[in-house]
């Protein structure tokens, strides 16, 4: 459900409330062997988790001016977690994973595209996310951090460059699962500082991308991931449209 209010000719306030679920997995019920460093079960009594979305934002639209701010809170039930039990076998703790936790997330959004000309943009967009556990009163699982990108492109007729910068600060608040996650460096994930370029030709049915990917070759990883981002690289591609 949801309402929208006209503030001006541009500008709207809007408020949203929605519920959803996610169905148990595969790997939710049926997981069975060692998976980091531990020893998981079956678990096949294990129900949907379930959400509420409650959001509130502004919205503003102009031609050359454009952009929106939301904040929305995010209530979960019947979480689905890992709970360690009193087995072990050859020597690692057992865990079998049920419907235990609640808890929630509450974030903010907002974005800006700027046009003062039909061949040149300008655009940017930030999120900051916080994630509690109410059930362990600890933080929740793998919440990215504040991250941010700006972005500028100018293009004319068949020719389109960009170049844009993407930021994402430290992530030091862990649960304790990510504090024993591998993946996940000890005191938390770092933060980083991309710059990429792009740029593109359009000829016909054939359209002509170039990429270059990091460009100060960061070496960087996007917190929860297994492994490091790519280095500075670059990749070339060509599409072909098929028309009637």
């Amino acid at each position: 459900g949801g309402a929208n209010y006209e503030l001006l000719n541009a500008a709207d306030l809007y408020a949203n409330i929605s519920d959803g679920f996610r169905a148990p997995n595969i790997d939710d019920l049926g997981t069975l062997g060692i998976v980091d460093f531990r020893y998981e079960v079956p678990a096949y009594s294990l129900k949907p988790e379930r959400s509420v979305n409650n959001e509130i934002g502004v919205k503003y639209l102009r031609s050359s001016l454009s952009g929106s701010l939301s904040i929305f809170r995010t209530t979960l039930y019947n979480l689905i977690t890992r709970v360690k039990t009193a087995e072990r076998i050859n020597g690692y703790d057992v865990y079998i994973k049920e419907n235990v936790d609640k808890g929630f997330i509450r974030v903010w959004e907002g974005q800006v595209v700027y046009k003062p000309t039909k061949f040149y943009k300008t655009h940017f967009s930030a999120t900051k996310l916080y994630g509690q556990s109410l059930t362990k009163n600890q933080p929740l699982r793998r919440i990215p951090p504040f991250n941010a990108r700006v972005s500028a492109e100018y293009g004319m007729k068949q020719f389109v460059v960009s170049v844009s910068f993407d930021h994402a600060s430290p992530q030091r608040r862990l649960e304790a699962g990510d504090k024993s996650d591998n993946r996940i460096p000890a005191g938390g994930t770092p933060g980083f500082n991309l710059l990429n370029m792009h740029a593109a030709y359009q000829a016909n049915n054939l359209s002509f991308r170039v990429y270059l990917n990091n460009i100060f070759n960061i070496d960087y990883r996007t917190h929860g991931s297994g492994i490091n981002g790519i280095g500075r690289s670059i990749s070339v591609m060509m599409v072909v449209s098929l028309k009637q």
